[in-house]
């Protein structure tokens, strides 16, 4: 008999490249203290944020299917926000910090933001069912990206609208999800391929012309334009965020493509990586901490330790799931078996 696959009901192409991304932020956050000494890890890091939480977040909108995924989601994810802001906030402030309840510590951001687009969701499924639109409407769901680029673009020029609750990160990545969430969820990727080598070029094109350009800061998306190193009036931080959609959306095609949609060993990793996302940011912070007090190391060294370390850190974190669910097994047996032995008895 055929073993149960728990790949199964997702396929692969997004398990490897939640995998891929996963890596991604880690591997960000271990180099991020290095950029501004290495004009290289710069480079990499300027390209690494600007497609990899967009398309997190595409990702996010594209796997939901209805009403009671978005509801089950932003339940889960305030949730966690609730739990873990409060307690990163307080440990942060013990150890000499200052930070606030009202704008998320660090990598929370994205608990808080896809709560919020999760909403986002069920109001689209509501505005479906109430005024009967059609299910794919290509006309309504194109107006709705293109309003909510026009929108997250127009946040940047409100200075109230930054890292307080996230509101700038929501708006500006509220695109990709609804990109996510409009799309064909059995969407044949591999039927794009002269499209996304199209992409690839593009996108390099873009950033090697104007993407360097932008300040490392502007790809967060967390402030107003001229917070980021944009000035705040006129037209130019309007370009760069449009500049910043076309870079996400050109080499997040590339990869939906170029992905391999085949089981492979390592595809189980990418099967859960809220786990990993969460985890990581205290141990990254330690690892760097502790690097302080060695003497000082290459860029070329930082990066190859960087690498070894978020490809570890993501072992780690698969196996410390994987014990939990052995656990949680032993003991429903347990359960079952001392039910049964009392009922024997009686």
């Amino acid at each position: 008999m055929e073993l149960k696959n728990p790949i199964k009901e997702r396929d692969a192409v997004y398990c490897n490249l939640k995998l891929f991304l996963i890596f991604l932020v880690i591997y960000g956050h271990m180099i991020e203290g290095k950029i501004y000494e290495d004009a290289v890890l710069m480079q990499i890091y300027r390209m690494i944020y600007s497609f990899h939480m967009p398309l997190f977040l595409f990702l996010s909108g594209l796997l939901l299917t209805d009403s009671a995924g978005c509801f089950r989601q932003m339940k889960k994810m305030l949730f966690l926000y609730c739990l873990l802001q409060p307690s990163a906030v307080f440990v942060c402030n013990l150890l000499g910090g200052h930070f606030s309840l009202w704008i998320p510590v660090w990598h929370l951001w994205y608990l808080l933001s896809l709560a919020c687009m999760d909403l986002a969701g069920l109001l689209w499924y509501w505005v479906v069912g109430r005024l009967r639109i059609a299910g794919n409407g290509g006309f309504v769901k194109t107006g709705v990206v293109i309003l909510s680029l026009l929108i997250s673009c127009a946040a940047g020029y409100v200075p109230a609208l930054g890292r307080f609750l996230s509101l700038s990160r929501t708006l500006c990545f509220l695109p990709y999800f609804f990109l996510g969430l409009f799309l064909p969820k059995d969407m044949d990727w591999k039927g794009f391929r002269r499209i996304g080598l199209t992409a690839f070029w593009v996108f390099l094109m873009l950033f090697n012309l104007w993407g360097s350009r932008i300040p490392a800061d502007f790809f967060y998306q967390a402030d107003c334009f001229g917070l980021s190193g944009i000035g705040g009036l006129g037209l130019k931080g309007f370009f760069r965020r449009m500049l910043c959609f076309l870079l996400a959306c050109s080499i997040g095609l590339f990869f939906l493509v170029f992905t391999a949609d085949c089981r492979l060993p390592i595809s189980r990793l990418g099967m859960d990586t809220l786990v990993p996302f969460l985890l990581h940011a205290p141990l990254v912070s330690a690892i760097i901490r502790l690097a302080d007090f060695f003497p000082r190391v290459s860029g070329g060294c930082w990066n190859l330790f960087s690498i070894a370390v978020s490809v570890y850190l993501i072992f780690i974190f698969y196996k410390l799931t994987q014990w939990k669910q052995q656990m949680c097994r032993v003991t429903a047996k347990a359960a079952v078996r001392g039910a049964a032995e009392l009922k024997r008895k009686a």
